[in-house]
């Protein structure tokens, strides 16, 4: 099966590159803050709506959820919003001005 093998030498040196430029930014990165400006880019967290409808409930089930037993979805929201916070150390950083998707 050559057609197999070939996509995943693709998908193989596509993740090479992909580790070359997170490398090169994060060099890149460490020059700029050492001059005093903010992280390049401040890090990833999920909103804890989205972990629960997008991994766990999915969105017919967490929409449900909000009419079914709308009291139960916020407790879990409310426990997960400090391990999305914790989750991102950047987060809890003074150097961080920018989060991506910190909220739905």
């Amino acid at each position: 099966m050559p057609e197999i093998r070939h996509a995943y030498e693709a998908l193989l040196k596509a993740g090479e590159e992909a580790v070359k430029w997170r490398e090169a930014v994060s060099i890149s990165n460490k020059k700029v803050m050492a001059t005093g400006f903010p992280m390049f880019r401040g890090g990833g967290c999920r909103a804890p709506f989205d972990v629960l409808g997008d991994t766990l409930r999915g969105t017919r089930g967490i929409m449900l959820d909000m009419y079914r037993q709308p009291d139960k979805l916020l407790e879990a929201m409310e426990r997960l919003t400090p391990l999305m916070t914790n989750w991102c150390p950047q987060a809890n950083s003074n150097r961080c001005y920018r989060l991506e998707r910190p909220v739905s």
